[in-house]
């Protein structure tokens, strides 16, 4: 079965940024913390556009994914950052079981890819 991923992406107020990455931060750290279901959870800060944060998770199914938006922590996550975020794009996405990751960078074949595992 394949796992169930979230993209976000979030403009970010420039008053709020430096609060808001230290409350995405936590929340990070609780989601993957309190949850059995939460795989991974990654806060990244695009070089490009200034207060724009992208949020990478990933869950072992939809069903975690949808106790994750309905966990008593996200409710409080979602009341402190919310006059926070100018912009919200989301994108459930599925997360095949088989990831391949590339041994080498440069030239890739066929035999430069190895199967993730875990």
């Amino acid at each position: 079965m394949a796992h169930t991923a979230l993209i976000v992406h979030l403009d970010i107020k420039d008053e709020s940024f430096s609060e808001f990455l230290d409350l995405i931060s936590a929340h990070a750290v609780n989601s993957q913390q309190f949850e059995a279901g939460c795989l991974r959870f990654d806060v990244m800060l695009s070089t490009e556009t200034d207060n724009h944060v992208v949020l990478i998770e990933v869950y072992e199914s939809d069903e975690a994914l949808e106790k994750h938006l309905d966990s008593e922590h996200m409710a409080h996550y979602r009341e402190q950052v919310d006059g926070m975020i100018e912009n919200r794009q989301r994108y459930r996405c599925e997360y095949p079981e088989t990831v391949y990751y590339l041994r080498n960078y440069g030239t890739v074949t066929l035999g430069d890819l190895i199967p993730r595992t875990d």
